[in-house]
């Protein structure tokens, strides 16, 4: 598979690439699962490990191909390429994903079994993750940031300001507060946005299910799903998957 690597991704382009990287899977790599790449691309670009995790790992056992070490390799080509959508997706600088992406290349040179190339990928996950959460973060009192990074890193689990706030050592209330003042909205705000950012994404990149998704950003009922993506985009998910994509 080839990398794509455009040091200069406007939206346009961005969505381009995506559908490029969509017909790569579905012509040259049919063993693969493309809702488990999206997703995966989805779960880094909000610096969600534990997502992005289960993302890649749902994509290899889904592999109908013999998992040796060269088409190991050739995945490693692959997950390389989606990181580097996805930390583009998440606004990281080309410096800062170019240096993280070329020593992960270097590395991935020197493989010598299966296992250390999973290891490499896995490690490769956690570090992008990071450095969006750390992107997120770093504009904030170190209270806000470590809020928001926690929230990231657990997006797909539910999350309560009284969990958020015994996290960073702080009551509720004052956790509330600040993160308020400094992000503009209430935690659980700001948690419900992003969910419903990343829903919109896998409504149309993907043909995973209602509930999958809502499995996927952490939600567990889906009528109350589908109450919150209607009041952010107007419409419910069913109907803007099938205007987005033709589907249903």
């Amino acid at each position: 598979m080839q990398e794509v690597c455009n040091a200069d991704l406007s939206e346009e382009n961005l969505t381009n690439e995506l559908d490029y990287l969509h017909d790569l899977m579905v012509e040259e790599a049919k063993g693969h699962n493309p809702n488990a790449f999206y997703d995966y691309m989805e779960q880094v670009s909000v610096g969600n490990y534990d997502g992005a995790i289960r993302a890649y790992k749902q994509a290899m056992i889904s592999r109908t191909m013999a998992f040796n070490l060269v088409r190991t390799i050739e995945g490693i080509t692959s997950v390389r390429t989606q990181t580097r959508l996805a930390l583009h997706r998440a606004g990281i600088s080309e410096e800062a994903i170019s240096g993280l992406l070329n020593s992960f290349k270097v590395k991935g040179r020197m493989l010598t079994s299966v296992t250390e190339a999973r290891n490499l990928c896995e490690q490769l996950i956690y570090d992008s993750c990071k450095l969006v959460r750390d992107s997120h973060a770093k504009k904030y009192s170190p209270t806000v940031a470590d809020a928001v990074s926690y929230i990231h890193h657990n997006l797909e689990h539910p999350l309560s300001v009284p969990e958020i706030a015994e996290h960073v050592g702080v009551t509720p209330n004052s956790l509330s507060a600040k993160f308020h003042a400094e992000v503009g909205s209430p935690p659980m705000v700001y948690i419900n946005k992003l969910r419903m950012e990343q829903a919109q994404k896998l409504l149309r990149n993907t043909k995973l299910s209602i509930p999958e998704i809502c499995y996927r950003i952490g939600i567990m009922d889906s009528n109350y799903f589908t109450r919150c993506f209607k009041k952010e985009y107007g419409m419910p998910p069913r109907l803007y998957r099938k205007i987005n994509t033709g589907k249903k």
